[in-house]
This record gives structure tokens, C-alpha cells and sequence, in this order.
């Protein structure tokens, strides 16, 4: 992507329901993700909308989350936002302006640290992620199974949620090997007392057995397709 194309570029968030499994009517949360349409009228997945230099990178990064905290703020009432955060705007402290002025309470937000980027700096992280904690914010490991993903990135950030990347659910009424590896996930998970969401859940037999397995939280299309609120927002 060149340079002139982020003029004119309109970014919109899509939401996506997180429910717990148990009472899948209700929303738990939702997992907030950046979408953009070019002035040719083309849309923009967040594949092509991050192809830039790490420093428009991490801008993007950083005006997707206002927007997504803005926008969510009509209807989210008491449910949890979950934001999407490169690695690199974690590292920098560039996550938040001023968080007394956003439009959501920070004891509502959910920082999902995703592990398809390599994280070279754990300790810088984890600073980060204190100060953030210590003002109400919980964090998530997105995308795990998937990338870079290891249990010692666990170990050293402590999320409070794991998201269980959706190549790990996609079989798991399909295939005894990977109910074994959900099995697996589960006790580790209520070892270290981190609630487990599954990702990719797009049949019910998926759902069933995942709840049958111990998994608390679930986000795929069989439980709510992304959606998309009226506002946009020029870059």
C-alpha cells in the first residue's frame, strides 16, 4: 500500500459477540476489529490495512482502538470490549492518550495481545501491561496454537483470558486428537486460573462438545456473525 492511499481512507469497526457457552443468548463481550474503504470504494481487510512501515503500523493500531471504544460506547453497556494490540504499540506505550477520557470505563476494556507477532521484549510488555492493570484493564492472548504461540509467553504475561486460535477448534467434533488437545488446554488453563475463549466456533456439534470439554467463553459465526455500526471514521 502507498502513501496516498491513506488519504481519504474510512475506517469502521466490526464487533463480533464473545458469549459464555452456558448462556449464549447473553453477550459476555465482543472482540472489536478495524475494517477501512478506500475513496475507490474498495474495502480494506486489517491484512492490507497493517502492510505499512511499523510506525503507520502502530498508528493504525492506536486509531483503531479510540474508534472501536467510541462507537462501541452506544451499545456495549455493561459487557466487556475486546481491542486488538500489535505488539510493537505495546512495547512503545503507545496503547492509550489519556485514559480518563475515553468513552468507555477501562474496567470494560480487554487487551488482546496477539501471538502471530513475535514478541522480542517480554519485560517492556509486561511494564506496560502492570500500569495498565493497575488502572482496571485485563488482558488477552489471542490467537493461540496459531504464530509465535508458547506457554512461557503465559507464564510472563499472565493474561486473564486465552483465546484458543480457531485451527484448534475447527475438528473438535470431528477429530478424537483434537478433543484430546482441548482437554489439555482446559486443565492447563484451570491450573493457572486463565479462562479459555474458543475461537472459530461455526457448528453447534462444536459448541456442544467444547462445553462439554470445560471451555467457559466461545466467538465464531454459529454464535454471532461481525457486524458493523453506521459511523465511520476518516484516517
Amino acid at each position: 500500500m502507498n502513501g496516498n492511499l491513506w488519504n481519504g481512507i474510512e475506517l469502521f469497526p466490526l464487533y463480533q459477540r464473545i458469549v459464555r457457552l452456558t448462556q449464549s443468548s447473553t453477550d459476555f463481550a465482543y472482540e472489536a476489529t478495524i475494517r477501512g474503504k478506500a475513496a475507490s470504494g474498495k474495502y480494506l481487510l486489517p491484512s492490507v490495512l497493517f502492510r505499512q512501515a511499523q510506525g503507520k503500523q502502530m498508528l493504525l493500531d492506536y486509531k483503531a482502538r479510540h474508534i472501536a471504544i467510541r462507537e462501541a460506547a452506544s451499545f456495549i453497556k455493561d459487557s466487556l470490549l475486546f481491542l486488538n494490540c500489535h505488539a510493537l504499540s505495546l512495547q512503545a506505550g503507545f496503547i492509550f492518550e489519556d485514559v480518563t477520557k475515553l468513552e468507555l470505563p477501562i474496567q470494560q476494556l480487554v487487551l488482546e495481545i496477539t501471538e502471530q507477532t513475535r514478541i522480542d521484549n517480554v519485560e517492556s510488555l509486561k511494564q506496560e501491561l502492570t500500569a495498565l492493570r493497575e488502572l482496571g484493564m485485563k488482558v488477552a492472548l489471542d490467537d493461540f496454537g496459531a504464530g509465535f504461540s508458547n506457554f512461557w509467553l503465559v507464564e510472563a504475561l499472565e493474561p486473564d483470558y486465552i483465546k484458543l486460535d480457531r485451527s484448534i477448534t475447527a475438528n473438535v467434533d470431528l477429530s478424537d486428537q483434537a478433543r484430546r488437545v482441548i482437554e489439555g488446554m482446559v486443565a492447563f488453563a484451570d491450573k493457572v486460573k486463565i479462562q479459555l475463549i474458543a475461537e472459530g466456533i461455526e457448528r453447534e456439534t462444536q459448541r456442544d462438545i467444547l462445553l462439554e470439554l470445560g471451555v467457559t467463553y466461545g466467538q465464531g459465526f454459529f454464535l454471532g456473525h461481525p457486524f458493523a455500526l453506521p459511523k465511520t471514521q476518516q484516517l
